[in-house]
């Protein structure tokens, strides 16, 4: 065959074999067309695109899963180079990248969405938490036997594992962490050693519906601060405390449930306000027909509050369903449904908490004593109660407990982070993941470390050693957080380019590192914007997901870029090279 006729061939091979993966990966693409798109990549010998197809099966005819979106967009973008070139060169040069891509697929454990198990539900990736505190030491077999068995969802994982990494700060646990679960919380002891890190801890655990504080009966001026960190596992169905206010009938998370107790009416105010806690406001007026009332301590982050009840139903498992008109009128818009059919107002914890203050920062006896954090917009701070006050008065026996078994925890499972590993590893060899192609710059003076990240909409001023994160995933911003601040930098992270070009104004920056494809705006545009804003001691660097993202970067002049996940190892020899890596004290 001639060579005309020879490319002509390929072409059509190309052509036939693109096809097939635009139907396979088309919304609604059914297994039948993932199995011939394998077909093809066998016939072709592309092991690697074989073997991804394989592990993207499982989630045919659904929603891609958000994990594996880059993935789906990766062999997208892949595909349409081979189709404009009319030749399978694009998909050989990718097939190694695809088969390590599958076999981080593969390696994540997926779950059908609590209540929503039908077949055309969408999958979520979980975790055992075993896995994500697998560097951590746990405090003996019990708390080793939860962490087997609970399971949470990515972002959860990724929340917890950071908190943790705030609240222990620089030097690290030391104590072994204490570990109780069950289907619907699960519940992690640990000693705060940072008090600079409870703030952002606060933020990134409340975005995930968990909550942490001192554990309730702990001595306030104890120089060992014990805290309990509480966020939702992953289970097939939630549970719930059941209660009625008037005639409203109310479900809330049981993972948002710190404590149960029955108290006098006429006590409830003067023992609240002997706590340090508000007391909420009920969402209907309460009957008056008993002497003593049922309250109920709700978390969500820092902040806790009693919520008052006029009866207690029970802790009952729930699916989600319509509300009445009942409900909606109360302004609870979403309900869950029992198995006898009795239908309950769902309760949003962060909705129900929006109007209590934060809590002072805790003092640690010897410790430096952080600066507090300007209140957010969405958060006005009035007077503020010191959380050793609550602490101090929970240990004060004048509540009726309900039984023992309403108020333990039973066993239960856990997942963490599958995409991003939070566990720093050793430093390897140079790789592609790192990229730089211009001279040395001198390096900015190094100021004091600071350990308080921020995450709010007001940008810090300005220390010596600062860094600027423009990144939309919420787990890998949490990521790069904790790397730069494992380097002594002040981090200041977005998720979008309006965000980014406001912080811009706020500089100085030591570095700013920009995710090439952002929700508002991408590509070598967006890289060429904000290197013209950035004074000649600033340094970009561009996260990249694959070559394409490499070649936007290029295009727009920024020469530095961190293939994302971005390795521990890869970004302290970048800054090192740069030279912004941090002296080793000693």
């Amino acid at each position: 065959m001639s060579p005309v006729g020879e490319h002509e061939l390929e072409r059509e091979i190309a052509r036939s074999l693109v096809d097939a993966l635009e139907a396979a990966l088309a919304p609604g693409g059914t297994q039948a067309e993932l199995r011939a798109a394998r077909d093809a990549a066998q016939v072709l010998s592309l092991p690697g695109l074989d073997h991804l197809m394989s592990a993207l099966a499982p989630h045919a005819a659904r929603p891609w899963p958000g994990e594996i979106r880059p993935v789906v967009e990766r062999l997208r973008r892949v595909s349409a180079r081979a189709a404009a070139a009319g030749e399978l060169e694009e998909f050989r040069r990718a097939d190694a990248d695809f088969f390590a891509l599958a076999g981080e697929i593969v390696a994540m454990e997926w779950s059908a969405l609590p209540s929503r198990g039908s077949a055309d539900s969408p999958s979520v990736a979980t975790l055992i938490a075993a896995e994500m505190l697998s560097d951590l030491p746990l405090a003996g077999e019990d708390s080793a036997s939860v962490a087997r068995r609970v399971r949470l969802t990515m972002p959860v994982a990724a929340a917890v594992r950071a908190a943790l990494d705030w609240l222990s700060g620089r030097a690290g646990l030391r104590r072994p962490l204490e570990l109780r679960g069950d289907p619907s919380a699960l519940e992690i002891g640990c000693e705060l050693r940072d008090v600079a890190g409870v703030r952002p801890a606060h933020e990134v655990l409340s975005s995930v519906g968990g909550s942490l504080g001192p554990v309730l009966g702990t001595s306030a001026d104890a120089p060992e601060r014990s805290w309990i960190l509480r966020v939702p596992s992953f289970g097939a169905r939630p549970t719930y405390i059941m209660l009625e206010q008037g005639p409203l009938r109310l479900a809330v998370p049981w993972h948002a449930v710190l404590k149960l107790q029955v108290v006098r009416r006429d006590a409830i105010e003067s023992r609240a306000a002997r706590l340090g806690m508000s007391v909420l406001p009920p969402l209907a007026p309460l009957a008056a027909r008993t002497s003593e009332t049922p309250t109920v301590i709700v978390a969500h982050g820092l902040k806790r509050a009693w919520m008052v009840a006029d009866r207690l139903v029970w802790r009952l498992a729930a699916d989600a369903c319509e509300p009445g008109e009942r409900l909606k009128e109360a302004g609870l818009t979403r309900a869950v449904s029992t198995e006898e059919g009795e239908v309950f107002g769902l309760v949003d914890p962060g909705v129900l908490l929006a109007g209590v203050p934060l809590p002072a920062l805790p003092v640690i006896p010897g410790a430096p004593v952080a600066p507090e954090a300007a209140p957010s917009e969405a958060e006005p701070a009035p007077r503020i109660e010191p959380v050793e006050a609550e602490a101090a008065a929970m240990a004060a026996p004048s509540a009726t407990e309900l039984p023992e078994e309403l108020l333990s925890l039973d066993e239960g499972s856990v997942t963490p982070l599958g995409a991003l590993d939070l566990v720093e590893e050793p430093a390897a060899e140079p790789t592609p993941e790192e990229t730089e192609e211009v001279a040395e710059e001198p390096a900015p003076e190094i100021g004091a470390w600071s350990a308080r990240p921020s995450h709010r909409s007001e940008v810090p001023q300005a220390p010596a050693r600062r860094v600027l994160v423009a990144e939309d995933s919420i787990t890998a911003r949490i990521f790069l957080t904790r790397l730069f601040e494992k380097q002594g930098f002040e981090v200041f992270a977005v998720e979008r380019s309006t965000d980014l070009h406001a912080a811009l104004a706020s500089g100085p920056w030591s570095l700013v590192c920009v995710d090439v494809e952002l929700p508002d705006a991408r590509g070598a545009q967006l890289l060429r914007e904000v290197r013209d804003r950035l004074p000649d001691d600033s340094v970009l660097v561009a996260l990249a997901r694959d070559n394409q993202d490499i070649a936007a970067a290029r295009v727009a002049g920024v020469r530095r870029t961190l293939l994302k996940p971005v390795e521990p190892g890869a970004l302290r020899r970048l800054l090192d090279r740069m030279g912004l890596l941090e002296p080793v004290s000693e």
